[in-house]
């Protein structure tokens, strides 16, 4: 899995291989592959030996706080 670190050497050794393009530019360096939460969940329950439980919420739902209920569940 090629890292930030690779993407920024990338587009330091690029950006001097064609000058006339670069010169004056804004660059923004980007892995070659997206990456969602949900993949990086994903990727990150192995390292803790547990499974991640994720679940879609409506945008609505999103807006509110959790119950003082729930909050209590989740300590």
């Amino acid at each position: 899995m090629i890292g930030h670190p690779d993407d920024v050497a990338r587009l330091f050794v690029d950006a001097p291989a064609n000058p006339t393009a670069a010169t004056g530019e804004s660059l923004h360096s980007v892995a070659t592959t997206g990456l969602t939460l949900r993949g990086c969940a994903k990727a990150v329950e192995g390292w803790f030996g547990q499974e991640a439980r994720l679940a879609y919420l409506p945008w609505e739902r999103l807006c509110h706080p959790v119950s003082e209920a729930d909050a209590r569940h989740h300590l």
